[in-house]
């Protein structure tokens, strides 16, 4: 396993991004430091990449600034996985990598957190309009965050009503309203605040099942985080 050297900066943010490479095309950390080299830059500018196999690869060194989101740049930490072409950002991780790569994001992403405790996990389709890396990262921490090992940790109540989903929507940091069960516009309001927050587009902002099913995941994740 690579040695890591935490960096000296003040980390508060870990960024998720793809390659934007098709599923057969095994490339590694060599391979895109000469690719941001031939756009003018100083050398690859993640600090982290996972190849398809997920052999996990250091790239810029972590006391260094890296180059992979526009003014982000300064106090994160850039991941990339090898793979994502073709993605959109409402797919899911396993839409676009294999266990492997899954399986070493986790066990990276352990590390990264022990090291900077604190810091916030998101994706590279936070801050700009693209698919990178392939999937709403607020909606999938459950997969990519290792598991706490907390047996007393209960599991979200499972959303099968507009209560339970208030609840849920609260506890999220959204504004239902009042946790009576009715679906008013204070309900619908912060359902639609939710999805758009997290740039889902096609769910509707009303008591179904995949709005039911979208607040499940981020509300599991947030336990999990």
């Amino acid at each position: 396993m690579t040695e890591r050297t935490p960096a000296m900066r003040r980390i508060n943010e870990i960024i998720l991004h793809c390659a934007a490479t098709r599923p057969d095309q095994d490339i590694g950390a060599a391979e895109i430091d000469e690719w941001h080299r031939s756009n003018g830059w100083s050398g690859i500018g993640y600090h982290w990449i996972i190849r398809r196999d997920g052999t996990r690869e250091p790239g810029r060194p972590e006391p260094h600034v890296g180059a992979h989101v526009y003014g982000h740049n300064a106090n994160s930490i850039g991941v990339c996985l090898v793979g994502g072409f073709g993605s959109c950002a409402d797919d899911a991780p396993v839409d676009h990598y294999t266990p492997a790569q899954l399986t070493a994001l986790r066990v990276l992403m352990g590390e990264l957190l022990a090291s900077y405790p604190g810091a916030r996990v998101t994706g590279h389709n936070d801050y700009a309009a693209k698919a990178c890396p392939g999937f709403r990262v607020a909606l999938h921490l459950a997969e990519i965050l290792p598991p706490r090992g907390d047996t007393l940790r209960q599991p979200a109540p499972r959303i099968e009503d507009v209560r339970t989903l208030q609840l849920a929507l609260s506890g999220l940091g959204y504004a239902p309203g009042a946790i009576d069960g009715d679906w008013g516009p204070r309900t619908q309001g912060a359902a639609t605040a939710f999805l758009a927050r997290h740039r889902v587009t096609q769910i509707a902002a009303s008591p179904t099942a995949p709005l039911f099913a979208a607040v499940q995941v981020a509300t599991t994740a947030a336990k999990t985080a």
